[in-house]
């Protein structure tokens, strides 16, 4: 029960600190913007974003005391080992995210719930794309250490790989299941804590948890399965990679369609369309029934 214990502590700190700092840090960049240019800019952001900002660095330099908790005290023990060896694995990894969630974007293109904007200019087009796969890859690579390399592989030495993968994919879907909310009128010591109970209210509305928790529990069962397939999280990286890539970009060149089924085709998100769940699902299915492949990324372990 250790690991679980340690991450559910981490976890604590990372919602109830993130909700007392925030509130501290909007109030000091509001103040800071009448003297210092800089933080103009910033100040002009929604206090959510502060919250989610303030719960991020928090849960970043958590994660070398929850590392050392779980036992892993090496890059190789995170499923991370050489690089040099792993290239092919992330990159055929950003292949199959790639094309999984192009899949449905092509699918919303063909039924009209969606069309191209074609009034970006190629300044903004490049900006874009170099900004996307910047962001893909880091958090690619953050998100994985954490969930699969971090939290999966310490949650399997206790109770085997199915359970940690179902586990872990749980977790990963909370983490990630929050609504966006409106900035409250005035910023209190008390403020995000409300707002993070707001942002909760995704559990309770029918439309949003179902498919799009699903989706992200699926996601973490497939990234899960690749770090059981592969040995290590290289591959995994890349899928995950592949999909931020998309999920930045989708709202960047789309335009939606009103009158479609936003339900079946997802929102902005992308995510959270049944559309994505029958892809993922396929893929799953795909997954489990080839386990060799001829081009050497995956080396089933037992």
């Amino acid at each position: 029960m250790r690991p679980l214990r340690n991450l559910f502590i981490y976890l604590l700190v990372v919602f109830i600190g993130g909700a007392i700092l925030a509130p501290l840090v909007y109030n000091f960049v509001q103040i800071g913007a009448n003297h210092i240019d800089f933080l103009s800019p910033i100040a002009g952001k929604q206090f959510r974003r502060y919250l989610t900002r303030c719960m991020m660095v928090i849960a970043i330099i958590g994660l070398i005391p929850l590392f050392k908790s779980f036992g892993m005290n090496s890059l190789k023990n995170l499923g991370l080992p050489s690089i040099k060896e792993n290239k092919s694995r992330f990159l055929y990894g950003f292949l199959f995210g790639f094309i999984t969630l192009l899949i449905p974007i092509v699918l919303a293109y063909w039924f009209g719930a969606i069309k191209f904007d074609s009034t970006k200019s190629a300044g903004e087009i490049f900006k874009h794309l170099f900004n996307a796969i910047l962001s893909a890859i880091v958090v690619g690579i953050l998100e994985e250490t954490l969930f699969r390399g971090g939290i999966l592989g310490a949650l399997k030495k206790v109770y085997g790989w199915i359970t940690a993968i179902l586990i872990s994919s749980a977790i990963y879907s909370i983490v990630h299941f929050f609504s966006r909310v409106e900035s409250p009128s005035s910023v209190q010591w008390y403020s995000g804590f409300i707002t993070l109970g707001l942002m909760m209210r995704g559990f309770i509305e029918f439309n949003t948890l179902i498919p799009g928790f699903f989706n992200l529990f699926m996601v973490g069962t497939i990234l899960g399965l690749f770090y059981k397939l592969t040995g290590n999280i290289y591959f995994s990286i890349g899928t995950h990679a592949g999909w931020v890539f998309w999920l930045k970009t989708y709202k960047f060149f789309a335009v939606f369609n009103p009158d479609a089924n936003q339900w079946f085709f997802g929102s902005s998100k992308l995510i959270d369309g049944w559309i994505v769940f029958f892809i993922l699902l396929l893929s799953f299915i795909s997954i489990l029934k080839s386990k060799k492949l001829n081009l050497k990324v995956f080396d089933v372990q037992d």
